[in-house]
């Protein structure tokens, strides 16, 4: 596992809403992401 503790892309502000981080999740190469109580996978 790889744990970026500021998820964010190069370039862009760090996640700070659930709609940055379903947006870094989805155009990034990202395989999984833990929301809440789900866990999202490509």
């Amino acid at each position: 596992m790889v744990l970026n503790t500021s998820f964010n892309l190069r370039g862009e502000p760090m996640v700070t809403t659930p709609d940055n981080a379903w947006f870094t999740f989805s155009t990034s190469g990202i395989d999984a992401l833990a929301f809440g109580p789900y866990l999202v996978e490509k």
